[in-house]
């Protein structure tokens, strides 16, 4: 009996990818737990993209109560899915990011994954033009409207005072 390959996406301890030196450890980004929970679902979308085969994206939708706690947790994963869209759509190269499992990446960031991150907290403190600096850098100089108006749609659904209560838009 031929039994179909399975979701290893939380079996993966170690992907053995070859560490960038542009990369820094996520504790400098000082990140609040939203803020880690946002790019770690973002990981799995961008792995999905990246490796189809292994449903990457079925890890932010089963479990996105625990991503995002509370009510709206859907609606959050699915807010997130659509920045996720606005950025492949908007670079015209490869994306990179860590791969969010493996033991040697998952505390790392790549360039993309700060501007990423950046933007958001950028919008959640209301300085529009820093955030549109960041969405222009993840986006190589692209139009980001689009990509901003998702981005403050995500930040209106999640509190990012470091609590994981939602906000009643």
């Amino acid at each position: 009996m031929h039994h179909p390959k399975r979701n290893n996406m939380l079996n993966n301890p170690s992907c053995n990818r070859v560490v960038q030196d542009s990369e820094i450890l996520l504790d400098y980004l000082n990140l609040k737990p939203i803020e880690h929970s946002i790019l770690t679902a973002a990981r799995f979308y961008f792995s999905s993209f990246a490796r189809p085969e292994e449903s990457a994206w079925m890890n932010v939708v089963m479990f996105s109560e625990r991503f995002f706690p509370g009510e709206n947790s859907s609606k959050i994963a699915q807010a997130l899915l659509i920045v996720v869209h606005e950025i492949r759509i908007s670079r015209r190269s490869t994306l990179r990011f860590q791969d969010p499992v493996c033991i040697n990446c998952k505390n790392k960031a790549t360039t993309e994954e700060r501007h990423f991150i950046l933007m958001i907290k950028e919008v959640w403190l209301k300085r529009r033009a820093t955030a549109l600096t960041h969405a222009m850098l993840l986006c190589e100089g692209n139009n980001t409207s689009e990509l901003l108006r998702a981005i403050t749609k995500l930040v209106s659904l999640t509190n990012l005072d470091g609590s994981w209560e939602i906000q009643n838009k």
